[in-house]
């Protein structure tokens, strides 16, 4: 007698396995009763749900469904998860602060609150200009 691994016993039954493979294991399992089976108990539970309709659920029976699995879990009600809403973006304001740095970052040059070119350096160099102009004179 073979002891079957139940994995590829219910890779047959799914009809996952290579067809090479699956006749292979279908010729060894022809001769155990106990994987025979096993085998048809697995293709009689993938019929059944496959035909199965989708399960409805009323509010009293998900409250106690919900209930039983905190109770299995070991937890109190308080630490059930709960549901929260989504936070809500203020969208406003961000368009608000974004038009403000624009209008800085645009105007700023303009009102001459930000100097454009030059930078320490150039400062340096016209100062070395001078001094070279005034001594020479």
């Amino acid at each position: 007698m073979h002891r079957f691994d139940p994995e590829l016993v219910a890779a047959l039954a799914e009809g996952t396995l290579e067809a090479a493979e699956a006749a292979e294991l279908e010729a060894q399992i022809a001769g155990d009763p106990a994987a025979l089976a096993e085998l048809a108990k697995q293709r009689a539970a993938l019929a059944a749900i496959r035909t199965a309709g989708s399960p409805r659920l009323d509010a009293a029976e998900r409250s106690s469904l919900r209930a039983a699995v905190a109770e299995q879990l070991g937890l109190t009600p308080s630490e059930s998860p709960s549901v929260t809403r989504p936070r809500r973006v203020a969208w406003g304001a961000i368009a608000v602060a974004a038009s403000a740095l624009l209008a800085i970052v645009a105007f700023a040059p303009v009102a001459g609150l930000l100097k454009t070119g030059g930078g320490d350096d150039a400062g340096d160099l016209s100062f070395a200009e001078s001094a070279t102009t005034t001594s020479r004179q």
